[in-house]
């Protein structure tokens, strides 16, 4: 076996997927199979989540070869800062370390001291909550739910995010103007175009989320993000109320 990393991203980027414990169990039970596979737990939406959530690092046996990768940009809506962290056993962040020498030089210093007081405050009473984590996760399950309404007021299915800062739209029954399908142009790609020039709303066609090969599974969805202000989220649901569904 080739394979020397393993990527785990939950909450998933872009279907707002929380893998439940079991499945990850699963995937450590294979991995024991696999002594020299290293995982990398892409977590950085790890506090904007509304189901349960298991750390993989925290699976039995899974701590001594997982590296937990967290985002201020994505946790204190900074996403310009591009600051992070990564936490693991010793052996692997020595490993991480290498890196870090050259990077360390394209990340601004004040930034980087913001983010460790930030962290510290967030686990402090926020706003009546008893953290700026469980207000953070409150605010966006409520901006979640005012888009999934809104789309599906119009005829056009979710899948109901479980975490993350996205939503996944079956665009299947809207009808788009057949200029915009001109040229063998994709159902997902045509339905974005669209929308952006005639709603003035932007959505990503998810198409380019996969493979190649696997591509088509991807034109009848787009993905919309309702990580924006309460006023931009109710301008875009107003746009778009004039959507229509095909016969």
């Amino acid at each position: 076996m080739s394979t020397q990393v393993l990527v785990l991203n939950s909450p998933h980027n872009p279907t707002g997927a929380v893998f439940p414990k079991s499945d990850l169990e699963q995937v450590a039970a294979m991995l024991h199979r696999f002594p020299n596979v290293v995982v990398l737990a892409d977590d950085v939406y790890e506090h904007i989540v509304f189901v349960p959530m298991t750390r993989f690092a925290t699976l039995p046996g899974m701590w001594e070869r997982t590296i937990t990768v967290g985002s201020a940009g994505k946790t204190f809506s900074v996403t310009g800062w591009k600051v992070g962290w990564a936490v693991g056993p010793a052996p692997l962040i020595q490993c991480l370390n290498l890196a870090n020498n050259w990077i360390m030089f394209s990340v601004a210093a004040p930034l980087q001291e913001a983010v460790a007081t930030m962290l510290d405050q967030a686990l402090r009473p926020f706003h009546s909550f008893p953290s700026y984590y469980a207000y953070l996760g409150d605010r966006y399950l409520k901006k979640r739910n005012q888009l999934a309404a809104a789309l599906a007021s119009l005829g056009i299915p979710v899948v109901l995010a479980q975490g993350g800062t996205f939503l996944f739209a079956d665009i299947s029954r809207v009808a788009i103007p057949s200029a915009y399908l001109a040229d063998g142009t994709s159902r997902d790609y045509a339905f974005c175009r669209w929308l952006t020039i005639e709603k003035r709303v932007t959505a990503i066609p998810t198409s380019a989320f996969y493979s190649d090969a696997t591509k088509a599974r991807g034109h009848r969805f787009v993905r919309f993000a309702y990580c924006k202000s309460d006023d931009s989220l109710a301008t875009a649901i107003e746009r778009m109320q004039s959507i229509q569904l095909s016969e």
